[in-house]
C-alpha cells in the first residue's frame, strides 16, 4: 500500500472518531437538558397545582364572605382618611 493510501486511510479514520465524539457530546448534552426540563416541568406542576389550591380557597363562600368583609372595613377606613384630609386641607387653606 503507498503511503498516500495510508494518510488518507488515518484521515478518514480520524474524521469518524471525530464525530462519533461529537456525537457522544451532543448525547449527553441533550441528555443534561431531558434531564432539567423533567425537573422544571415537575416544579411548574407543584407551582399549578398550589395555585390551583389557593384559587379554589378563594372561591369558597367562607373565605369570600371574608373578603368582603375587610374590602367593605378598608374602604370605610380609606373614606375616614379622606374626610380627615379634607378637613385638614380645608382648616389650612382658610387661615
Amino acid at each position: 500500500m503507498k503511503p498516500a493510501r495510508w494518510a488518507g486511510a488515518i484521515v478518514v479514520m480520524l474524521a469518524l472518531a471525530l464525530a462519533v465524539v461529537h456525537l457522544r457530546t451532543e448525547q449527553a448534552r441533550c441528555a443534561a437538558r431531558m434531564l432539567k426540563s423533567e425537573g422544571d416541568r415537575i416544579a411548574l406542576r407543584g407551582e399549578l397545582w398550589e395555585l390551583q389550591a389557593s384559587v379554589a380557597r378563594l372561591k369558597s363562600p367562607v373565605e369570600i364572605h371574608d373578603r368582603l368583609r375587610r374590602l367593605r372595613e378598608l374602604a370605610a377606613a380609606k373614606a375616614e382618611d379622606s374626610t380627615v384630609s379634607d378637613t385638614n386641607t380645608l382648616t389650612l387653606t382658610h387661615r
